[in-house]
């Protein structure tokens, strides 16, 4: 087992995919939404941070297309977007209709499909 597998496998972000949950980070002080690899709070930084459940809504803020495959069991093309979810924090996540089909600003919910997260129309 490669010591990238153990890492991602072992990240807590995985291990709710892994359950079917989509988390964020949160700083237990403030409450605020961290964006996703943030190891403290901006504003308490003396306070420590932990990964909550999110609902899985939000906003598409921008999409592409990749005509190149990065990876054997994804084939190209496929449409990835960078989602705003209503807790606060981006993220980057797969398209799973037809790009045309979603522009920013468009509504979408987080679906876990066999421990990968994809985005479908709200």
């Amino acid at each position: 087992m490669s010591v990238e597998s153990l890492l991602v496998k072992d990240h807590p972000f995985y291990q709710g995919l892994h359950r079917g949950r989509l988390l964020y980070l949160r700083c237990d002080t403030c409450a605020r939404a961290l964006p996703y690899g943030a190891g403290l709070c901006p504003h308490c930084p003396e306070s420590t941070i932990g990964w909550e459940p999110s609902a899985g809504r939000g906003e598409v803020r921008a999409r592409a297309t990749y005509h190149r495959s990065y990876r054997e069991d994804l084939p190209a093309p496929y449409n990835v977007v960078i989602v705003q979810l209503d807790e606060g924090p981006r993220l980057l996540g797969r398209l799973s209709v037809e790009a045309d089909s979603i522009m920013a600003g468009a509504r979408v919910r987080a679906q876990i499909d066999n421990e990968e997260l994809l985005f479908v129309a709200e």
